[in-house]
């Protein structure tokens, strides 16, 4: 995403996608770049769902946790913070793998560290972000970092 334009979907992807199975009709569809994203096909971050005879590959938590790190800390993202929440406490995060990945890619390992600091030092904008979509009676900053710490 391009941070000096102040424009949050400046880089975007705009595809086109089938919605027959011919192919014949197409949507276009935009989808935000996130800059893990890669991680996710590199590291098979998800599983294979079926739906009747459609199968679909959705991503699983860890693979998540690495694509809204550092999406929930941009302006109009707090949802995002609330899906890292819901994330932890399913206790579906390896943070295992992503210790792992942190040793093998520089890009990770940042985004990693970064929000780690964002954590501690915004505590409260977390936390805020977090409390437009449920009511908590603890700091949901700090259950990440707790879990994070103890897990690796």
């Amino acid at each position: 995403m391009s941070e000096d334009s102040g424009n949050l979907f400046q880089d975007h992807l705009e595809l086109d996608v089938p919605i027959d199975e011919d192919e014949r009709r197409l949507k276009k569809m935009v989808s935000i770049v996130q800059p893990n994203s890669r991680v996710l096909f590199e590291e098979q971050l998800y599983s294979d769902f079926a739906i009747g005879k459609e199968t679909i590959s959705l991503v699983d938590f860890t693979g998540m946790y690495l694509t809204k790190i550092d999406s929930c800390q941009k302006a109009k993202r707090e949802r995002d913070s609330l899906d890292l929440l819901i994330a932890i406490d399913s206790n579906g995060v390896d943070f295992e793998k992503i210790a792992d990945l942190r040793g093998r890619n520089d890009r990770i390992d940042a985004s990693c560290s970064k929000f780690e600091k964002f954590l501690i030092e915004e505590r409260a904008t977390f936390d805020e972000n977090v409390s437009k979509f449920a009511d908590l009676e603890y700091s949901p900053a700090d259950r990440i970092l707790s879990a994070a710490r103890e897990k690796i």
